[in-house]
């Protein structure tokens, strides 16, 4: 399998602050590799570690490299993962002005409401939808 440049184990072991050497990058390399095989980002474990690194307490940024790839939790779950709404339509052109993002709009009485075309928890969403649709 073949690493992209910022998945590369070594790349992103030499992009860590703290001047690491080459036989040291070598031997914290396969740590780096597990991370990644365990569904690690590079963006995500490189978050991490800055995180738990202080540069100015360290006197060997590799040990302190070693402790922290050797003892990572499992890797975070994706936002996007949980958050993704694929089957939110885009906007309706009803929204003028500041309610434009909220997805609102006022009914006749001046009461703000879900918007029945594009707010997906308008109780009318689903059946105005399926009506646009046909």
């Amino acid at each position: 399998m073949g690493h992209t440049p910022d998945s590369d184990p070594a790349a992103f072991l030499a992009g860590l602050p703290g001047n690491l050497t080459e036989p040291q990058i070598i031997g914290l390399t396969p740590l780096a590799a597990t991370a990644f095989a365990r569904g690690w980002s590079p963006q995500t474990l490189r978050t991490y570690i800055r995180n738990r690194y202080r540069a100015d307490n360290v006197v060997s940024p590799s040990a302190v490299y070693r402790r922290i790839l050797s003892r990572l939790p499992a890797p975070p779950r994706r936002a996007v993962a949980r958050h993704a709404r694929p089957d939110i339509p885009p906007q309706c052109t009803d929204h003028l002005g500041p309610d434009l993002p909220m997805r609102t709009r006022e009914d006749d009485a001046g009461r703000v409401m879900k918007c029945p075309r594009c707010h997906p928890y308008s109780p009318d969403y689903r059946r105005s939808s399926a009506t646009t649709d046909a």
